[in-house]
């Protein structure tokens, strides 16, 4: 008879094989070798039968985001992974535990821009005006991007002035972006 508890999750299966794995950030899931298992686990009762995986992230959707240990580029790849799902929530949060757990690694402005463009997507302008001016502060290979979203970020806020000026700057900066057209015409 198989019993196993993992992390909160009761496994039971007469005579079942399964394998657990772990990742170096913390997750793990479980596959089912052979047989069948009942998990017993915080959000109910499930079985699973011979091949078939399990996650808790598959039951906290939170969950496959919220590792402690991750490192700065496992924090990009989840926040950028959250994104793509269009969990923007979970991704600014992300984005935001990556700089300050690593406010000095080389993902800080690449999570700086990409919180900037994901606090725009949430309707939340004054929090991308701030990420967008803390990469232009510290300068990198996304200034122009930044300054774009900085420019969004403003008109959102409803700063026709501040907008206007940061126009200006930017054509002067970039006339041959692929958002000068588009500049151009405000």
């Amino acid at each position: 008879m198989l019993e196993l508890r993992v992390a909160g999750v009761h496994v039971t299966g007469p005579g079942a094989r399964v394998a657990v794995e772990t990742t170096v950030d913390g997750r793990w899931s479980l596959t089912v070798r052979e047989g069948e298992v009942s998990l017993e686990t915080p959000d109910g009762t499930r079985s699973l039968r011979t091949g078939e995986r399990w996650a808790p992230e598959a039951d906290a959707p939170a969950a496959k985001h919220s590792s402690r240990t991750a490192d700065a580029s496992t924090l990009l790849q989840q926040a950028r992974a959250a994104r793509a799902g269009g969990e923007m929530a979970a991704a600014a949060a992300l984005y935001r535990r990556l700089l300050e757990a690593y406010p000095r690694s080389s993902s800080t402005g690449p999570a700086l821009v990409a919180l900037g463009q994901v606090e725009l997507a949430r309707g939340r302008a004054s929090a991308a005006l701030d990420a967008f001016e803390r990469y232009l502060a510290r300068g990198g290979p996304l200034a122009e991007e930044a300054a774009y979203g900085r420019i969004e970020a403003l008109h959102g806020l409803g700063r026709a002035g501040d907008e206007r000026a940061a126009v200006d700057r930017f054509l002067a900066k970039y006339p041959g972006s692929s958002y000068a057209a588009k500049l151009r015409r405000k």
